[in-house]
C-alpha cells in the first residue's frame, strides 16, 4: 500500500460549478492527488454553497446565514486546510471565513498554488506539440495576485510553446461571468467574453486554457454564438495537465 505522503488531511471544495457541470475537472483533479499521494477527502459533495455569488451581488443576510450553516460543516469536519477548484470559492474562504474564530479553518489555496508548490514530483512527459495562451481568472490574480502558479505549471509541460495574452495577470480583460452579470445581463456577459475571445484568437495559439470554472464555462458559451472565434480550445488547467502525466 502506497503511503500517503500529508499526515494532515486536505479538504476540498469543489465549488458548486465543478461539482455540477464539470465532472471532469473533479475526476482530474482527484487523479492528479492520488498521483501526488496526498490525504484528501472532498467536504461540499452536497447542495452546500460557499456563498460567493451572495456577496458579490450584496446579499449580506442571506450570505451570513449561509456563511454560518458552511461553518458548522467545517467544524464538523474538523477542515483546517481547504483547496478549491474555483478561485471564487477560494476568495470566498480567504476573505470571509479564514479572519474568523468561529471554525476551524487554518489554510485556504487554489488548486494551482498546491500543485506549483509540488511540481518538483512530477515527471512529465512529452503528449505532443501544443501553443497556448492563458486567461486570468479576476478572483485569482486580480483580487488575490495568484498569477504565477499556474504560468509554472505550464511552462514546465514540455512540448508546450505559451504566449502572454495582451491584457494579462491583475490587468486581465473578464471573462464576462463575474460579479452575478451572466445571471444578470446576458448580453452583456456574452459580448464581454467575445472580446476575450477575439483577443485570444488574434494570436498564434489553439488552446486558451483557464484555471476558473466559471471562466471556463462563459467563454465556452459565447463561442457557441455564430460571431465567435472558433479556432481556439477552452480548456481547464486541470483537464490539460493529465496529458502530460
Amino acid at each position: 500500500m502506497v503511503q500517503k505522503q500529508n499526515i494532515n488531511t486536505i479538504h476540498l471544495w469543489l465549488g458548486c460549478t465543478s461539482r455540477s457541470f464539470l465532472k471532469g475537472s473533479v475526476k482530474n483533479l482527484f487523479k492528479i492527488f492520488d498521483k501526488l499521494n496526498f490525504n484528501y477527502k472532498t467536504i461540499d459533495d452536497t447542495d452546500i454553497c460557499c456563498g460567493s455569488v451572495l456577496f458579490v451581488t450584496g446579499q449580506n443576510n442571506a450570505a451570513m446565514a449561509n456563511l454560518e450553516v458552511v461553518e458548522r460543516t467545517l467544524s464538523e469536519k474538523k477542515v483546517k486546510h481547504l483547496i478549491s477548484l474555483c478561485p471564487g470559492c477560494t476568495r470566498t474562504f480567504k476573505e470571509y471565513y479564514l479572519p474568523r474564530k468561529t471554525n476551524t479553518l487554518e489554510k485556504v489555496n487554489h488548486y494551482t498554488e498546491i500543485l506549483q508548490e509540488n511540481l518538483n514530483k512530477f515527471k512529465f512527459k512529452t503528449a505532443g506539440d501544443y501553443s497556448v495562451t492563458y486567461h486570468d481568472p479576476c478572483h485569482l490574480a486580480r483580487h488575490m495576485g495568484i498569477t504565477e502558479p499556474p504560468r509554472e505549471l505550464i511552462r514546465a509541460l514540455p512540448g508546450v510553446t505559451f504566449t502572454e495574452l495582451p491584457t494579462n495577470r491583475a490587468d486581465a480583460f473578464c471573462c464576462g461571468s463575474g460579479g452575478g452579470l451572466r445571471s444578470y445581463d446576458k448580453t452583456m456577459a456574452n459580448n464581454t467574453s467575445l472580446l476575450r475571445l477575439f483577443e485570444a484568437a488574434g494570436m498564434d495559439v489553439n488552446i486558451l486554457l483557464t484555471s476558473c470554472p466559471f471562466c471556463e464555462r462563459s467563454l465556452r458559451m459565447a463561442q457557441e454564438l455564430a460571431e465567435a472565434p472558433k479556432k481556439l480550445e477552452i480548456i481547464n488547467l486541470i483537464d490539460f495537465l493529465p496529458k502530460f502525466i
